[in-house]
């Protein structure tokens, strides 16, 4: 009966390539899987910027569609102050549109109302075009500030002759 020789035996350049191989397949991670919009399509990042970052006028970021538009809104505490700025997708440019009026209604308890803020910044072109959107109303700053917690609240805009829609998240108060 033959013997088989030892696996100490084995060429050592051999023994090199198998550590090799699985210490370069065990570096090797797989990536995680898309996350999957509502719609069951896997999201697409198109672009790098945190939601929940402050915009470039210091307000608090929605997103608009799927992310072709942004919105940006302020407020003033004191007066009741709201403000919307239209952004581009990537958070850095007003976009103008030739819409009139921003729509924003919020539901509390089953219960809805819906508020209107007027284009604030028009320019002379015709049509006229704005990117900002402003309206006082208390009540209205109250619910966006508790959208997220017991109150639901979406915006509604034409950009470009597209219907936008958007919702307001919780968010931080202390700026």
């Amino acid at each position: 009966c033959r013997t088989h020789p030892p696996i100490m035996n084995v060429h050592p350049s051999l023994i090199s390539i198998l550590i090799l191989f699985l210490v370069v397949g065990c570096q090797q991670q797989s990536s995680p899987p898309a996350p999957v919009s509502g719609n069951g399509h896997p999201q697409q990042d198109h672009h790098d910027h945190d939601h929940g970052a402050l915009g470039p006028h210091g307000g608090h970021v929605l997103v608009l569609g799927d992310e072709q538009y942004h919105a940006e809104w302020t407020h003033e505490d004191k007066s009741g102050e709201i403000v919307i700025y239209l952004l581009d997708r990537d958070i850095k440019e007003d976009v103008p549109t030739t819409a009139e009026l921003i729509t924003i209604t919020t539901t509390i308890r089953d219960e809805s109302q819906t508020y209107e803020l007027a284009a604030d910044n028009q320019n002379e072109e015709d049509p006229p075009r704005a990117s900002r959107f402003k309206a006082t109303n208390p009540n209205l700053l109250t619910a966006l500030k508790q959208a997220g917690s017991g109150v639901k609240a979406q915006m509604r805009v034409i950009i470009d002759g597209t219907f936008f829609r958007g919702t307001f998240e919780k968010h931080e108060h202390d700026h």
